[in-house]
């Protein structure tokens, strides 16, 4: 991102960031952001990595899921086809993984 940032002029934003949106920024890496590598970590030491790679796809359209249910959004064009397309993935992978472990 920095060098996005650095290409798009986008540095000349940074004195408008205030010590309070900073403090907010570290609060999430740290906590949330940490948390969930941990968890995803140690689960990855219990799990397979076919399962991990399926549960993985589902991120982000879990994510666009409980929006819509915690914020009422609904999901517009765009978002419905990449919806779309990362079930069809999660559903190829599940069936590749099938196929491929009764053999």
């Amino acid at each position: 991102m920095l060098v996005i940032m650095l290409s798009t002029g986008g540095q000349t934003a940074l004195p408008q960031v205030t010590g309070g949106q900073f403090i907010y920024f570290f609060i999430i890496v740290f906590s949330s952001g940490g948390v969930a590598m941990l968890l995803y970590y140690f689960g990855l030491k219990h799990t397979k990595a076919s399962v991990s790679t399926i549960c993985e796809l589902g991120l982000p359209l879990s994510a666009v899921v409980l929006e819509y249910f915690v914020y009422g959004k609904l999901m517009n064009a765009t978002q419905f086809l990449g919806a779309a397309v990362l079930l069809f993935a999660i559903i190829m992978v599940a069936r590749m993984r099938g196929a491929t472990s009764t053999d």
